[in-house]
């Protein structure tokens, strides 16, 4: 069993027994099933920051409970958060989705999806969690947005594929990088 889990089943039957704080255990149970639920994971650190519920547990900083509690780093919360946020804003039906009728798209699918749109990857965020909102338009065309929508939400396709199909249109390489 990895350390993560075991820390995980350790905290999660800990705040069981002793009655710990019902959001607290939520967001334990959440990190626990991160790898088929990482939607609702998302949801649940949102929400975390953006209430500030992390003070009430001790923890001065956000990411420092992430990293403590929940065992992830600060890079898989931002991808997490601008992800949520992400689907909030551009494709809303899938929070209603239950992942076995329809398939969620994963974390990473809907971060290229973000980057394609212009947010940067190391975008900053504010205090809820929301990347900054960038200075320059998406980065192809129309069309293709459209067609990376169609992949990333209807057609669930995994991050690979995105870069193999989407990378020349929205990352193009400099002229000469294929030289180097």
């Amino acid at each position: 069993m990895a350390r993560s889990t075991k820390k995980l089943d350790e905290l999660a039957a800990l705040l069981e027994k002793t009655g710990g704080d019902p959001q607290r255990l939520d967001a334990v149970r959440k990190a626990q099933n991160f790898r088929r639920s990482w939607l609702d994971l998302a949801k649940i650190i949102s929400t975390i920051r953006k209430k500030r519920l992390h003070e009430r547990w001790g923890y001065k900083d956000f990411y420092a409970y992430c990293n403590d509690e929940l065992t992830l780093k600060k890079g898989t919360v931002d991808k997490l958060t601008i992800s949520y946020h992400t689907i909030e804003r551009h494709a809303p039906q899938v929070l209603s989705w239950d992942g076995v009728a329809k398939t969620i798209p994963s974390y990473e699918a809907i971060d290229y999806y973000s980057r394609a749109l212009g947010t940067p990857k190391n975008a900053p965020l504010d205090d809820e969690g929301e990347p900054e909102p960038a200075n320059e338009a998406p980065s192809g065309p129309p069309a293709r947005l459209e067609a990376l929508s169609a992949a990333v939400f209807e057609e669930g396709r995994p991050v690979a594929e995105l870069r193999k199909t989407f990378d020349p249109v929205f990352f193009p390489k400099p002229k000469g990088a294929e030289e180097l």
